[in-house]
């Protein structure tokens, strides 16, 4: 997966702990938490790459749902899933750009994309 930060304001975030559910045709599997060891990640206006291995193959990809904890707000403008299966990868993009954070008063604990 690919995850891009927004650019702009605050965004980035420096105690923010990510996890994706991936829905599709054929089921859904759960990626854990996003983290480049020794790397910090979703810092604002950075690409960030994850690889998940043993993900179950869920077919052609539906929604994806992300759940957020943590004590920081971070706001991201899309996540790519590729898949070694599917030659093009799936888009989701953050179009209201909704503010993701543990913290109701700063956004939402978790946002399904479909």
């Amino acid at each position: 997966a690919v995850v891009s930060t927004q650019s702009t304001g605050n965004s980035g975030s420096d105690n923010i702990y990510v996890r994706t559910k991936i829905e599709g045709k054929k089921g859904d599997t759960q990626t854990g938490y996003l983290n480049n060891r020794h790397h910090d990640d979703f810092m604002k206006g950075a690409e960030d790459t994850f690889v998940v291995p043993g993900m179950k193959l869920v077919g052609k990809v539906k929604c994806i749902e992300i759940t957020v904890e943590g004590s920081d707000a971070w706001k991201f403008d899309y996540i790519e899933i590729y898949c070694d299966n599917y030659r093009s990868p799936y888009y989701l993009d953050n179009a209201d750009g909704v503010w993701m954070s543990a913290d109701a008063s700063e956004g939402e604990s978790t946002l399904e994309i479909c």
